[in-house]
């Protein structure tokens, strides 16, 4: 397992029955080395229904989940000052809407979520997507986060992938 950057904001992919179909929650990283304990931050439903509950649980991703561990951590932005911003940051996460998506104009799922949090992180100054901060723009980010969750499970290892300035998205590990 690559260790990840502390104080930083991932996209985690979780494999599930179907190919090419994941589990997406964001995972941010302690302040501290080694980076593979941190909090991940997700949207679930039971059996199906329409009642989208918000969870944030501490995780080590050196644990194993033979259920369900981990494929893909797509880096989003590292965090100035994340042990001042923590408590907000995750106060925006769980106000994120979890109901149909007038921004995406999708039903809500986990990568709905995903996406949603997205736009709010960047509007609330978290994060800072630069020009992929609107919504054609994360629309593009989903596409490259499931196109690095398919190399990944194609590869049959964990993968950790960033942006890089005019290349789009890279393995790092």
């Amino acid at each position: 397992m690559n260790t990840l950057t502390p104080s930083t904001l991932y996209i985690l992919l979780q494999p599930r029955t179907f190919p090419s179909i994941f589990h997406w929650s964001f995972y941010i990283t302690g302040t501290r080395e080694p980076s593979t304990s941190g909090t991940m931050h997700d949207l679930t439903n039971s059996g199906g229904s329409q009642l989208w509950t918000y969870n944030s649980i501490p995780i080590n991703l050196l644990d194993p989940n033979p259920t369900s561990p981990a494929i893909a951590a797509i880096k989003v932005d590292v965090i100035d000052d994340m042990e001042m911003l923590r408590e907000a940051m995750e106060e925006c996460l769980s106000n994120i809407p979890r109901t149909y998506s007038s921004l995406f104009r999708e039903e809500m799922s986990c990568r709905v979520w995903v996406k949603e949090a997205l736009w709010g992180l960047d509007q609330g100054g978290f994060i800072d997507l630069g020009r992929r901060g609107n919504v054609f723009g994360i629309q593009g980010v989903e596409m490259d986060v499931v196109r690095a969750g398919l190399v990944a499970m194609w590869r049959g290892i964990f993968g950790v992938y960033e942006y890089e300035l005019g290349l789009g998205l890279k393995e790092v590990g």
